[in-house]
């Protein structure tokens, strides 16, 4: 029994229902019952469970009782999860913000998002307020000008800013941005130091590692550093290390 549950404000985990098609991460929950004990048991038994849902969290707020959805969603077919079409998750998971928005899921069709053409199978991660903020790119794809690297879902990731352009991806060749060689993405690469390829909100290119010996506004730089730019292209920084 929970005693003097508002006074105490204790904090319960309820245990996660499932099924086939749905798994909840199920957080913590403030136990608020005004004026009275009542056992776990009890809370379980209201919770007033939707057949679509299948299963959820309780949340206080304003005094009354609220259920949220789940977090984690597993699809076995095509199917609209807020609004974004998504395809077949195999054994991962599509994944819901806690305010009931999609988080992320893979595509079921070749989609226009936020300009970004990305291929079917792709997943893709929106922020709360339904913004794109990354992707899993299912295969190599030229996004905004760039080759970008996809091996498909937890692979090699791309970021975007908030309106859509590109923030952050790893090249799948070696690509010239802004007269600079940048070196493309590959695992052995990554042991002396990241090869992901940073641009700024203009386009324009924040970060890279040179791909090979080259002079850039009259300074030398040398093949395996990083190197950094000001969003007008002036030259922030060319460490002596590689990949540093």
């Amino acid at each position: 029994m929970i005693q003097n549950a508002c006074a105490a404000r204790r904090l319960f985990s309820l245990v996660a229902r499932r099924n086939t098609d749905v798994e909840c991460r199920v957080a913590e929950v403030e136990c608020a019952i005004h004026g009275h004990a009542t056992t776990r048991r009890e809370i379980l038994d209201a919770i007033p469970l939707s057949a679509g849902d299948r299963c959820g969290t309780v949340i206080h707020h304003t005094g009354a009782w609220a259920v949220a959805r789940p977090t984690r969603i597993r699809l076995s077919r095509d199917t609209v999860v807020a609004g974004i079409r998504c395809g077949p998750t195999g054994r991962a998971y599509a994944a819901l913000h806690a305010n009931g928005t999609l988080e992320e899921c893979p595509l079921a069709a070749d989609s226009l998002v936020e300009g970004n053409l990305l291929a079917k199978g792709s997943w893709i991660r929106l922020t709360p307020e339904g913004i794109l903020d990354g992707a899993w790119l299912l295969r190599d794809a030229q996004l905004q000008g760039i080759p970008c690297k996809g091996t498909g879902y937890k692979g090699w990731a791309v970021r975007f800013h908030p309106d859509g352009r590109l923030a952050l991806c790893y090249l799948s060749r070696e690509a010239t941005i802004d007269t600079i060689p940048c070196k493309a993405g590959a695992f052995i690469s990554e042991l002396s130091g990241s090869t992901q390829v940073m641009l700024h909100h203009n386009g324009k290119l924040q970060s890279c590692r040179v791909a090979r010996d080259v002079t850039y506004r009259g300074v030398a730089l040398r093949g395996g550093k990083r190197v950094r730019l000001s969003p007008d292209g002036a030259l922030v920084a060319a460490p002596a290390s590689p990949g540093a």
